[in-house]
């Protein structure tokens, strides 16, 4: 397994909806990832009370892989 440094390191794939720029809210009472006001990543429920500023979808477990990491 290689590990790649941090200061290499550049996440991608999903971006955040931002519902406030006309982005699609989450569908209702889906746990998603909440961006907050202060740039603070979180899980819970959307709520359009100014709290939040984007959203994403949780990431999928890839849960074959996970079972023969723990074999």
């Amino acid at each position: 397994m290689t590990i790649t440094p941090a200061k290499d390191y550049l996440a991608g794939g999903q971006s955040y909806f931002y519902p406030g720029a006309g982005d699609p809210v989450p569908p209702g009472g889906a746990k998603v990832l909440l961006l907050t006001v202060g740039g603070i990543c979180v899980t819970g429920n959307w709520s359009p009370d100014g709290r939040f500023l984007g959203w994403a979808p949780l990431p999928t477990r890839d849960k074959i892989k996970e079972e023969s990491l723990l074999k």
